[in-house]
């Protein structure tokens, strides 16, 4: 399931419930996953991460 986090920042946990937070880590895994098997794709280009 998607959330929407669209102009939110990650200041503090207790901003966002368990549920985004994993989906959060869940998306950094499958993010990671792709960028060292060569399959990542540019739909954060332009984008910060930290």
């Amino acid at each position: 399931m998607a959330y929407n986090l669209k102009n939110r920042n990650f200041l503090k946990l207790l901003d966002f419930t368990p549920k985004e937070i994993q989906y959060l880590l869940d998306l950094a895994a499958e993010l990671k996953k792709a960028k060292y098997a060569g399959t990542e794709q540019p739909r954060l280009k332009g984008k910060n991460i930290a």
